[in-house]
């Protein structure tokens, strides 16, 4: 059984297994010794048997020392940080991406700007601030799938001439990314929503779309593409 340091008879063996310890019962037993050494021959016998004692003791107790290092276990001397892990093997897809499979988490700053662009929307203002987001020209993809290549201006008023349709506005989001591509080499802004808008005649009607929003290495948009489920 291994004995941890708080054993009690451990301090005692500490202790003994000192060197200096061992010097300082030699010591107190240097005057007896000689003194045994210098009367007769039989006071001298009994020296040597005295002094073979003490080596024999001494022995025992080195022995015991010897053990007790023997007893304490073994330093892990693995480093910290190893851990064993086993290699993850990814199995080919069924399909290839023929335009690109290595998307990874985008900038949210990005994401930020065209959420701005929909509290905007909502609010109805703020219209010359989306045209500075705009690169010099914007490919806009309907839900009907018509395309229309737009100047920052000519965007922005058309985003501006469909609000006006509306009296009451909203927009809810049901949850949205920003995807980066390096072989693309521009973030793409995904969205799932509900908008819910009042007509200047009163009725209401809801919509779900889901929009991709393109944006370059310049932070300028240049692309955005609307797919609507009624």
């Amino acid at each position: 059984m291994k004995h941890s340091n708080s054993w009690p008879g451990s301090f005692w063996i500490n202790w003994v297994c000192d060197p200096s310890s061992i010097a300082l019962l030699l010591f107190k037993f240097k005057p007896v010794i000689f003194e045994y050494g210098l009367t007769s021959k039989t006071k001298q016998l009994t020296t040597m048997k005295g002094t073979l004692s003490i080596f024999i003791t001494y022995c025992l107790l080195l022995l015991a020392c010897n053990r007790s290092s023997d007893n304490q276990p073994a330093a892990d001397i693995r480093p910290a940080d190893t851990v064993e892990t086993t290699p993850k093997v990814t199995a080919p897809m069924p399909f290839p991406a023929t335009q690109t499979d290595d998307w990874k988490m985008g900038d949210p700053e990005k994401l930020r700007t065209i959420l701005t662009f929909y509290r905007n929307l909502v609010n109805d203002t703020l219209y010359d601030e989306l045209a500075s987001h705009i690169a010099d020209t914007i490919t806009n993809v309907n839900f009907e799938n018509k395309t229309y290549n737009l100047t920052p201006q000519g965007f922005s008023e058309l985003v501006h001439k469909f609000r006006s349709r509306f009296t009451k506005f909203d927009e809810e989001f049901k949850t949205y990314l920003v995807m980066h591509s390096d072989k693309l080499d521009y973030d793409q802004v995904m969205l799932w929503i509900k908008e819910t808008g009042t007509y200047q005649d009163g009725h209401v009607d809801s919509t779900r779309y889901q929009e991709n929003w393109r944006i370059n290495r310049e932070g300028k948009i240049f692309y955005r593409s609307s797919y609507m489920r009624y």
